[in-house]
């Protein structure tokens, strides 16, 4: 376990730390202290203090030997070097893994390439797997842990002649024939709550295949991802990163596997799904983005909002005329 030490007097500490707890590896011990004194009696010494500047001098002040360790200033202004609180924390993260210290190495192992993307939809009943599909290349991976899993559905060659009411139909009768629908998310995440070590050996023998793609639909039920805290999900998306041959997952959400707004800090990029035309999904979409935004779990340039209008909602999800927008 590696230790960080937040030092920090106001408001914005609590966002970062909150941004930090989301995108750090899990085994990094990230503490916050509000006071210098309070920092000062701590016993362990942590592997890097990110302390604010007029932290820092209160602290040297007290102990003029604090200013030897490893330490990463957040400037009150904004400066060509080093960090502050007018910059993206995803600045500071880099700077995290750049650390010039004997520590270099550790740091430096967790900052892999694999893209880790958060397509949300707040409504239930929609086929987010078979709406990303297009943006998806060979390679990529695809999580369903949206409300309402869709490993029921035969192939599209089998339903794409069927009305909506017959493709229910068949939809059921296949997946009480089809072992192999009946792997999905709801399968994996028994082993992620246990935290195993051969997670991802596990993952790989329950993925589906298809034009090169790979993907794990959500369960038929939200009920999986009731036991599953916010712990488990960091140690899962973690490890996906850190040791997955994958160079882009997306992550098919729905509001239970939601289990706070910290949470989507985990990403590198999310896909907000918004329906101007019902008017609470629409306010709620645009209020969410702004919370996000505000809190700085994620940069505005990582938050992507596709919106539809006009569109006729299908038994299955929607018709696919999204169009990159947002809604403030």
């Amino acid at each position: 376990m590696r230790r960080i030490f937040i030092g920090e007097e106001k408001e914005y500490a609590r966002r970062l730390t909150n941004y930090l707890l989301g995108h750090l590896p899990a085994d990094i011990q990230l503490q916050s202290f509000t006071g210098p004194e309070i920092l000062i009696q701590e016993e362990e010494m942590a592997d890097l203090y990110l302390l604010g500047e007029d932290f820092y001098e209160k602290v040297v002040a007290l102990l003029p030997d604090f200013s030897e360790r490893d330490i990463i200033l957040i400037h009150n202004h904004q400066e060509e070097e080093g960090f502050s609180r007018l910059d993206p924390p995803k600045k500071l993260l880099g700077q995290i893994c750049d650390f010039r210290s004997d520590r270099n190495l550790f740091w430096r192992k967790h900052s892999g390439s694999c893209q880790l993307i958060a397509v949300y939809a707040p409504f239930p009943d929609i086929s987010l797997r078979r709406w990303i599909w297009k943006e998806m290349e060979a390679g990529d991976l695809y999580l369903g842990l949206q409300d309402m899993g869709e490993s029921e559905l035969p192939s599209s060659s089998e339903r794409k002649d069927l009305s909506a009411g017959i493709r229910m139909l068949a939809a059921r009768g296949f997946a009480e024939e089809s072992e192999e629908a009946a792997t999905d998310m709801g399968s994996l995440c028994y082993y992620i709550h246990l935290h195993e070590d051969d997670i991802l050996e596990q993952m790989k023998k329950m993925l589906h295949r298809e034009e090169g793609k790979h993907y794990l639909d959500s369960p038929s039920w939200f009920f999986d991802f009731l036991g599953l805290q916010e712990e488990d999900y960091r140690w899962f998306f973690h490890t996906l990163k850190d040791d997955s041959d994958f160079s882009r997952i997306y992550v098919g959400l729905g509001n239970n596997a939601i289990p706070s707004l910290e949470y989507l800090s985990l990403f590198d990029r999310m896909i907000l799904l918004d329906d101007p035309g019902r008017e609470k999904i629409h306010r709620f979409c645009d209020r969410l983005v702004r919370t996000i935004l505000d809190e700085g779990y994620l940069p505005e340039s990582s938050v992507e909002v596709k919106t539809c209008s006009g569109v006729e909602r299908k038994a299955y999800g929607w018709e696919e005329s999204f169009e990159a927008g947002r809604p403030f």
